[in-house]
C-alpha cells in the first residue's frame, strides 16, 4: 500500500492526469492538445483492498496520462490518444467513493461511461469533451469519488476599500473627477510553456469618463467591493487596472496602468501596494488589501 502524488485536473477536459513527467500527455481539448494543470495536486492511494467505499482496478494510461478503470480485461474505454487505454506498468490504485469531502479531499470525481477515464462533474456546464462520445464526458452509473489532496491553496480575498484624493493640484475646484477600472485575476503558470494563463477575472471598480466620481481633496470615495476566490501553489494573484481624472485643461491622465502579480507564497493578510496614481501636483492613492482566509 502506498501513495502517489503529482495527480492533477486538467483545465481543458476536466479529466485527471499525471503531472510527474515534462510531456503532458494527449488532451481531447486545448489549442496545444496536452492536459493542462489546473487545482489542487492529488495524492492517490494504491494496493488497498476493495471495500464498500474503495474500489480498486483505476490505472495511470502510458499513453494519454490520464487515469482510467483498468477492471475489465477486454474493454480499455477511449483513449486520446487513439484506440483504449494503456494500463501496463501502472499501479493499482484504490479510490475512495461515498465517504464525505474534507479540506484534503474532493468531491465531484466521476467515472466517465463512454471513454472509462475519472473526470470532475463538480461544474455541470464544463464536463468536458470526451474521446468516446460527442455528447463529451458522461456520470452515468459512476460512484461519488472523493479524492485525497494537499492542502495546497488559498482562500483570498481581495477588497477595493476607497480612492483616496490627495492632492487636487491646480485643477479648478477642490475635487478630482476619477474613472477607470481595477480587476483582480487569477493567474496560473504553465510549467510545459513558461506562459502565465488567466483563469478568471474579477472586477472590483469600472467607472467610464461619462461616469466619473467626484472626490473631494481630503475624502476618499468609498467602494468597499470585495472578490473571493481560490489561488493555488502554482498560481499567482493578479491586480491590474488604471485611474484616470477627467481633465477639461490636458490630457486625461494619472500615470501608468498597473500590472501587479503576487505568487502563491506572498500572498498575506496585507495592504496591495498600488502605489500612487499622479500626474503633476494631482495625487489619488487607491487602498486595496488581501485577507487569507
Amino acid at each position: 500500500m502506498g501513495t502517489q502524488d503529482k495527480w492533477r485536473f486538467c483545465g481543458n477536459c476536466a479529466s485527471m492526469f499525471w503531472n510527474a513527467l515534462p510531456w503532458k500527455g494527449v488532451c481531447r481539448a486545448g489549442s496545444d492538445g496536452v492536459h493542462f494543470a489546473n487545482g489542487f495536486e492529488f495524492n492517490l492511494p494504491f494496493d488497498e483492498p476493495e471495500s464498500q467505499t474503495v474500489q480498486r482496478h483505476w490505472a495511470f494510461c502510458k499513453k494519454c496520462l490520464e487515469l482510467f478503470w483498468d477492471g475489465l480485461p477486454d474493454r480499455k474505454g477511449v483513449c486520446p490518444a487513439g484506440g483504449g487505454h494503456d494500463g501496463a506498468g501502472s499501479f493499482d490504485f484504490s479510490l475512495p467513493h461515498h465517504v464525505p469531502a474534507t479540506p484534503n479531499a474532493q468531491d465531484g470525481w466521476r467515472f466517465c461511461e463512454h471513454c472509462m477515464a475519472m473526470f470532475w462533474d463538480g461544474d455541470p456546464a464544463h464536463r468536458g469533451p470526451c474521446p468516446g462520445s460527442p455528447a463529451g464526458h458522461s456520470p452515468q452509473d459512476s460512484f461519488p469519488f472523493v479524492l485525497p489532496h494537499y492542502n495546497d491553496a488559498k482562500t483570498v480575498v481581495v477588497t477595493l476599500h476607497n480612492i483616496f484624493n490627495d492632492n487636487t493640484g491646480d485643477d479648478p475646484g477642490n475635487s478630482l473627477e476619477i474613472y477607470g477600472r481595477f480587476d483582480v485575476t487569477r493567474l496560473n503558470f504553465r510549467q510545459d510553456t513558461g506562459e502565465l494563463v488567466p483563469l478568471g477575472s474579477f472586477n472590483l471598480f469600472d467607472r467610464s469618463e461619462g461616469d466619473a466620481q467626484d472626490i473631494v481633496e481630503g475624502t476618499a470615495f468609498i467602494v468597499e467591493n470585495s472578490v473571493r476566490l481560490m489561488i493555488f501553489k502554482d498560481e499567482f494573484l493578479q491586480i491590474t487596472g488604471h485611474l484616470k481624472e477627467d481633465d477639461d485643461f490636458g490630457d486625461d491622465d494619472l500615470g501608468n496602468s498597473r500590472d501587479i502579480r503576487i505568487p502563491f507564497q506572498g500572498i498575506t493578510n496585507a495592504p496591495i501596494d498600488l502605489g500612487v496614481f499622479e500626474d503633476s501636483d494631482q495625487r489619488v492613492v487607491v487602498n486595496m488589501s488581501a485577507a487569507v482566509l
